[in-house]
């Protein structure tokens, strides 16, 4: 977060961590392995969800919000094996 950077896509930046967050430490209660957590490839769209056009920041968000609800479960309903 920035002084460039808009109150709006500010927000939609820390709701896209705080959701990252809560659902990872949900998936840690079911036993979702921590080192595959911190290795998903949502991570690193939301930490470039700030270079995202002001325009496109909502429908990125939305998109990002998806797949990590996709990565997470997939790491929770054995989708992946856990290491």
């Amino acid at each position: 977060m920035d002084t460039y950077t808009s109150p709006r896509k500010q927000y939609l930046m820390l709701k896209a961590i705080l959701s990252f967050h809560e659902k990872s430490l949900a998936a840690l209660q079911e036993d979702a392995p921590f080192s595959k957590l911190v290795k998903l490839p949502v991570r690193e769209k939301i930490g470039r969800l700030k270079y995202v056009p002001e325009d496109e920041t909502e429908a990125q968000y939305n998109a990002i919000v998806k797949e990590t609800n996709e990565q997470i479960r997939a790491l929770t309903e054995g989708g992946e094996q856990h290491a």
